[in-house]
């Protein structure tokens, strides 16, 4: 892919969405590829995949710049992505036209036999990239980052998406990511007062 536009009009083609501002993925995607100049391979991880859009768009970004990429995608199981589409997201991953090397991994992010899963998947090595986007209620979002944060190497980097709040309904990601960036060097990607934006963390 050559550009956000040409990858969305890509998966517009498909009739799949990338659920991604432009305005905001594009000025993130500037920076992880800056902080990560000059390394020769990559590990990154996706929680909460959906159609897998945005992981796909992350790694062949990554690609461009860096020889060796390999990512980690973990959801959950489920016969219907988001709206009325009942491919499973392996399909639809591969619609989206990975150039990466990755693994998927099916399951709740919060179950002992997933966490073991990741850990063996990266045996023994640190992830570089976490980007927490699943379930965004407080026990979602909090255990995410609780149980994969480790697994991110000093100096590697943990986004968060959908940083901005949100008036109703279980919706937490907001309140914690208040709470991490006061303990962290971070920078935000965030062009509205309520809804999405990007939140990074420099561990």
């Amino acid at each position: 892919m050559e550009t956000y536009k040409q990858y969305k009009n890509l998966l517009q083609s498909k009739n799949l969405p990338l659920y991604q501002l432009e305005e905001e993925i594009v000025p993130c995607l500037d920076f992880v590829t800056n902080h990560f100049q000059g390394q020769t391979s990559i590990k990154f991880m996706e929680i909460g995949l959906a159609f897998g859009a945005n992981f796909v768009l992350f790694g062949n970004t990554l690609l461009k710049t860096i020889p060796q990429v390999c990512g980690i995608g973990v959801d959950m199981p489920t016969t219907k992505r988001w709206g009325s589409r009942s491919d499973s997201l392996a399909e639809t991953l591969e619609m989206c036209e990975p150039k990466f090397d990755y693994n998927l991994i099916i399951g709740s992010s919060r179950h002992n036999k997933i966490v073991n899963k990741v850990k063996n998947n990266l045996s023994n090595q640190p992830l570089d990239l976490l980007f927490i986007d699943g379930d965004h209620s407080k026990i979602g979002c909090t255990e995410d980052f609780r149980l994969y944060s480790p697994f991110v190497r000093d100096g590697g980097l943990i986004l968060f998406h959908d940083i901005k709040g949100q008036p109703h309904g279980s919706f937490y990601v907001w309140k914690f990511w208040k709470t991490l960036k006061s303990q962290y060097k971070h920078v935000e990607f965030s062009i509205q007062k309520e809804g999405n934006g990007i939140g990074i963390l420099i561990k």
